[in-house]
Formats: structure tokens, sequence, C-alpha cells
């Protein structure tokens, strides 16, 4: 049950920069977590 689940699709760049997001010092952390978590959905679901 729950939500169906919804493809996600991150082009090279967006991919790049929530990497780059979650090691940045100054990002706020809810930022960084969800930088962290989207790209984990992607490769766990692709």
């Amino acid at each position: 049950m729950g939500r169906p689940k919804v493809e996600i699709v991150l082009s090279e760049s967006e991919r790049e920069q929530l990497e780059a997001w979650t090691r940045r010092r100054k990002t706020a952390q809810a930022l960084a977590s969800r930088s962290q978590i989207i790209p984990e959905y992607y490769y766990l679901f692709r």
C-alpha cells in the first residue's frame, strides 16, 4: 500500500549539484539530508 512510486530522472549536472550540497559545510542540514536521499532513491529503484 501507500503512495505509488514516482520515477526520478536526474541529469548528470543535477546529480553533481545534489552531491555538492551534501558535502558543503554551509548547506542547511535539511537540504543536505534531502540532497543525499534523492540520489540514493534514484539508484535503488533504477
